[in-house]
């Protein structure tokens, strides 16, 4: 169990490393339907311009933190303690931070996941996924900040915000 707030360490890994495997396999998709409508309504007026790049860096900056969590996160938690991170804990939260940012420029770029009258199914239904993956990553990010972070933070990590 490891302290981590009487809920257990491997059910904890287990359902990140299942949010970060949804991510893996939809955003990659979402980005690529998202350069078809940018294409398709290039002269609409609420085309998302740039999304679908966009969506290709955020897929790249969640791998690149997939792969930290799974090098050192994992580990430090089952083993309870910070010292065995090789990425300090306050760098998780510095990631955590810029993917809210991320999310909420995500927000704005889809008027609130609500696409135009006018727009397509395709259209809608990206918006409908982005909403749901947005509300997924925040629910993720929401248990890395107020369970798993402070308490290997509560551990010894000197660097905590």
């Amino acid at each position: 169990m490891n302290g981590f707030a009487s809920i257990d360490t491997d059910f904890l890994i287990g359902k990140i490393r299942q949010l970060n495997e949804e991510h893996r396999q939809y955003l990659p998709e979402m980005a690529q339907l998202a350069g078809k409508i940018e294409a398709v309504h290039a002269e609409h007026p609420d085309v998302p311009k740039g999304l679908a790049g966009f969506l290709q860096l955020l897929t790249d900056d969640l791998q690149a933190h997939t792969k930290m969590e799974e090098a050192a996160l994992f580990p430090a938690m089952r083993q309870g303690q910070v010292s065995a991170a090789a990425t300090p804990v306050s760098e998780f939260r510095n990631n955590r931070d810029d993917h809210e940012r991320r999310l909420s420029h995500l927000e704005v770029v889809t008027d609130h996941f609500t696409a135009p009258s006018d727009g397509c199914r395709s259209w809608t239904s990206l918006y409908d996924s982005l909403k749901v993956f947005s509300i997924k990553l925040r629910a993720q990010i929401r248990l890395e900040n107020e369970i798993v972070f402070p308490q290997l933070s509560d551990r010894g990590d000197t660097n905590k915000k």
